[in-house]
Order: structure tokens, then sequence, then C-alpha cells
């Protein structure tokens, strides 16, 4: 006679998590190892210049008739004066002032000036590998080293720059930069896992910050203080350095040669963008080539045909739908756009937001939160004017038309949707029957959202910070923390069989849509 069974229905309240901001001193680390660092020196970055460049050409014939110090000095004034290849940031469009403008507002830069960021007092110099959370009293988190080590403050001073026209924030910039490039320079070969606490030999050049740095706050940063006097000719032939350093990484180690998720599509877009705005390296052009096939082959491989990227958490989507698309928008920028398919793809990505979606929020599946995607469609309609049900969504039924959808199944991820309508009264439910993922997987099959007139009534709690010595980090991926069965107390094991992972064909799911009821029926028999 079998024993009895006990089955539990996992929680329907969310989990909180309190984050914590508030200056302390961090706990000293252990040492991290050692590697083969490297910079390059001017001779070497002069040899990275294309003869074939006619600009390049002259630049060098003023290294062989004049010396290195007039040479870095062509070479500068040639990026202050070029008017392409074109950024979202034009040296050429800074506002000149002759005092600071009225209700000019830069409390974030001003933090930056002090060295805090989110709350942490780094105090008269920046240790770069410092973390406020690996202390006593706290759980430590790594990403937040992560976050900090992309730079995203160099926007907040670019911004105060261009506002105010004060030296300041560009004295600000340059010396942070000349310190992280001085103290930390770039391994020769890619950083590998270690049991340091940020789990990585060499965490600051970690190739997803690369990617996300040349994509972002260091090229933002490049055209901010191009044209400024604390950024003289050899801080220009440092950044040069920098970025012929970290394209020249991501060619060579990308994440390539593991599975297909978000970081490959983070640093292909950074060499992308350093390819794009750089041609005169001589390795822009094989950088470019690669880049282009990279990113039409990433897509392709990791968006399923109904539009879901394959990692199946819609927070990670977004940031990759995000990625894509800045791609395609800074080669049509400089004449080079992505092929009409891969445009095709990303409206496809959009239309799962856009009905997946409920009172303007995604889906909290895998590694995600409550997300609004307002922004997104608003991007979505901005590339796909017609997709009016877009507008609609983005701007909370105030413009484009009500979208007449009201049952979708996205069927190679398992999502699917039941709504009564798109008014605030809605009746809403998303059910999770796919496969369990590539990354940021939880063990959810079967899991469910529900809401209803304006409330979220069962909801999926999250994501919790990635610290995998937590217990509440092994909790929140686990069965328990779902809107799942559990039988003896036990939960699902998908993460061991990666034949779950990812979907060759439609789910086998029965889905029956209908106009007074809809069927679905998932299984999980693992």
């Amino acid at each position: 006679m079998s024993r009895p069974r006990t089955i539990l229905l996992g929680p329907i309240i969310p989990i909180l998590a309190f984050w914590y901001c508030s200056p302390v001193l961090a706990g000293d680390y252990p040492p991290l190892p050692k590697v083969e660092r490297t910079r390059l020196t001017d001779e070497e970055l002069f040899a990275k210049l294309d003869p074939s460049n006619p600009a390049m050409k002259k630049v060098l014939a003023v290294l062989e008739a004049d010396g290195m110090t007039s040479a870095k000095a062509a070479l500068a004034d040639h990026f202050r004066r070029r008017t392409s290849p074109r950024w979202w940031i034009d040296p050429h469009d800074r506002p000149k002032h002759d005092s600071r403008p009225n209700g000019v507002k830069t409390s974030g830069a001003d933090q930056v000036l002090k060295h805090i960021y989110r709350g942490f007092n780094f105090g008269p110099e920046i240790d770069w590998l410092d973390n406020p959370t690996y202390a006593p009293d706290r759980e430590f988190d790594k990403e937040w080293s992560m976050g900090f080590l992309r730079m995203p403050w160099w926007d907040d001073l670019g911004a105060a720059y261009w506002a105010t026209g004060e030296e300041k924030y560009a004295e600000e910039f340059v010396r942070q930069f000349r310190d992280f490039v001085g103290k930390h320079p770039i391994p020769v070969e890619r950083t590998r896992g270690s049991s340091h606490p940020l789990k990585y030999a060499v965490p600051e050049w970690r190739t997803l910050e690369i990617g996300i740095r040349l994509s972002g706050s260091w090229t933002n940063a490049f055209f901010h203080f191009l044209s400024s006097p604390s950024m003289d000719d050899g801080d220009v032939c440092e950044m040069l350095k920098s970025f012929w350093e970290m394209g020249h990484h991501l060619e060579h180690y990308s994440s390539v040669r593991e599975m297909s998720i978000n970081w490959l599509v983070f640093e292909t877009r950074g060499l992308h963008t350093v390819a794009v705005l750089f041609p005169e390296f001589a390795d822009a052009a094989g950088w470019l080539t690669l880049s282009e096939e990279r990113l039409t082959s990433e897509l392709t491989k990791q968006v399923y045909p109904d539009g879901v990227q394959w990692e199946l958490a819609p927070g990670y989507g977004a940031g990759v739908l995000k990625a894509f698309r800045r791609a395609h928008q800074l080669g049509a920028l400089n004449g080079r756009p992505m092929p009409d398919r891969y445009v095709a793809t990303l409206e496809k990505m959009y239309d799962y937001f856009a009905y997946s979606s409920v009172d303007g929020q995604m889906a909290a599946f895998g590694d995600s939160g409550h997300n609004s995607v307002r922004s997104l469609l608003s991007d979505g309609f901005e590339d796909f004017p017609k997709r009016t049900d877009f507008q609609c969504i983005a701007t909370n039924g105030r413009e484009g038309a009500v979208p007449l959808d009201t049952r979708r199944a996205f069927s190679y991820a398992g999502h699917y949707v039941m709504r009564s309508g798109w008014a605030s009264d809605q009746r809403f439910m998303i059910v999770d029957a796919g496969p369990f993922g590539t990354a940021h997987q939880h063990e959810d099959a079967l899991n469910f959202e529900l809401s209803a007139y304006g409330e979220r009534l069962i909801t999926d709690p999250g994501t919790y910070r990635y610290n995998y010595d937590s217990p509440w980090r092994m909790f929140m991926v686990s069965s328990l923390a779902h809107n799942t069965l559990a039988v003896d107390h036990l939960g699902q094991r998908r993460r061991q069989n990666r034949d779950t992972w990812v979907a060759k064909e439609p789910c086998s799911n029965v889905w029956l849509p209908g106009d007074r009821l809809t069927y679905l029926r998932g299984d999980y028999t693992d």
C-alpha cells in the first residue's frame, strides 16, 4: 500500500526584500588571484590605426615626421573635428554657457563629485572593487559591484557638464577615468571564476560589463567630454586605447562558447558600437562584420517564433530587446541598418510584452519583477507606427487603438494569457506552462498570476539578489515560492535536465480559446 502524499500549494503572497543604502565601512576582501594584464603603449595605439583611412594616413605621417607628441595632438584633433560616424551625443552640439543656468538640477552629479554611489561614500580615493554589502551585518550582494563597475554615474557627470558648462564635472570624469585604467589594466585573457566573493578573478573586466560600458557610459563620456579643455590630447588617446582593448577583448573572449543568453547580446552590442564608431582602427571592419552577423544569428537563435526570448524571464527579455533595437538604430544612423527579418523579429518581441502585460506591467516570471512595459512599448510604437495597440498600452489608453485580442498563446514559451478585456476592471491570468528557460530560471512550471479589478490577487514573488549562499535566494527560485503544487514537500527539478530548458517546437499543451470559456491544460511530470 503506497504511503499518503501531502500536496502543498505554494505561497501566493509576495516575499518582500528590503534594500538598504546607508554609508558604511565595508569589510576586507580576501585577495584576488593574480592575472596577467596589459595596456597599449602609445606606439601600439598608432599601430592599430588603419593606414588606408585617409585621415589616419595623415596622422601617421605626422608621427613619422614630427614624433609622438605631435601625432597624439593630430589624432585627438581628428576626433574633435570629425562629424561622422554619428552617436546619440554629438560633441559639436554642446551648449555654451557664460554662467550656470537657473533651475538646473545636478544633485546626482554632485554626489559623484563627493564619491558617493547609492548611499556609499568611498571617500577621497575610490576603491573600484569595494562593496559595502561585504560586511558582518549585511547579506553580500556581488551585483552591487557589477552595477557600480558599469560606471552609470558618468552619464550624470556628462549631463551636468552639458547643462552647466562647469569644468568640475569634466575634471572629475578625467580623474576617475585615469584612476581606473591606471589601477586596473585589462586582462590578456577572459576573466575566469574564482573563490573570491565577487566570483571572478578580474571582476572589473567581466565581458558583460565591457559590452555595457561600450554601448553606454564609456562611449557617452567620450562624446560628452571630447570638447572639454579638461580632456587633453593624452586623455583622448588613452580613451582610444581603452576602446581598442575592449573591442579586441570582446572579439576573442565573448560568451560565444557558452549557451547563448543575454550576456552574448550585450557583449556583441558593445563590439558593434566600437566597430561602427571607430572605423579609424584597422580591426574595425572585421569587428563590424562579426558583430552584425552575431547579432542577427543570436536574434534568430534566442528569440522563439512567438517573440519570447528563450531565458523566459521577461525582465531579461526586455533588456535584450532594447539591446537588439539600439544596435539596429546605431547601424541605421550610420547607413548600415539590420536586415528586414531582424526588424520583423523585434516587432514580435514587442508584441509579447504588449499582450502578456496587465496594467502596464510585465509578469514576474523567473528573475524578473513587475516592471513597467509602457516605455518599452512607446519605443515599439515609434519603430512600428501602425501598431496603435502598442501606443494604447504605452499611454495607458489615452491614445491609440484598444487591442482586440483577449486570448493569446505564446506556444514556444508556453506562456498563455487570458483576459476579460483591456479596461481597468479587467480580469487577467497568465500561466507559465513552458520549458525551463536558458538562464535566470525558477522551478515554477504551471505557475500563474491572477489579477482582477485593478488588484493583483495571485502573484509571482519575483526575484531575489543573486547570492547563492543565501537561503532566501534558494527559496525564491524553488517551487515552494511559487503558485505550484508540491508533493511530499518536494519541488520540481528541471534544472538538472537540460532537455527541459529549450523548446524545439510549440509546446504540446491543450489550448482551446473561446469567447465565453478558455481551456488550458499543461503538464509537469519530472
